[in-house]
């Protein structure tokens, strides 16, 4: 199955409303290109998340990066 390619932008605006419809609290989040899994996201360092964020972020990281990869 070929990857959807998507801006940065439109990959953290994906990860941000997976979050919400998950019941996590919204974060902004940024992603960056990785050499190892071609992209990952990152938050700033002042935000505090709860564990159960944590995880769930992980999780939504690893299925998106299975299926979209960052354009450009």
């Amino acid at each position: 199955m070929r990857k959807q390619r998507l801006s940065s932008t439109d990959i953290g605006f994906l990860i941000f409303d997976m979050l919400r419809d998950g019941g996590a609290t919204p974060i902004s989040v940024a992603v960056i290109p990785d050499e190892t899994t071609g992209w990952r996201a990152v938050v700033a360092r002042r935000v505090r998340m709860t564990p159960a964020t944590k995880r769930q972020l992980a999780v939504i990281e690893r299925r998106l990066q299975a299926t979209v990869e960052l354009r450009g």
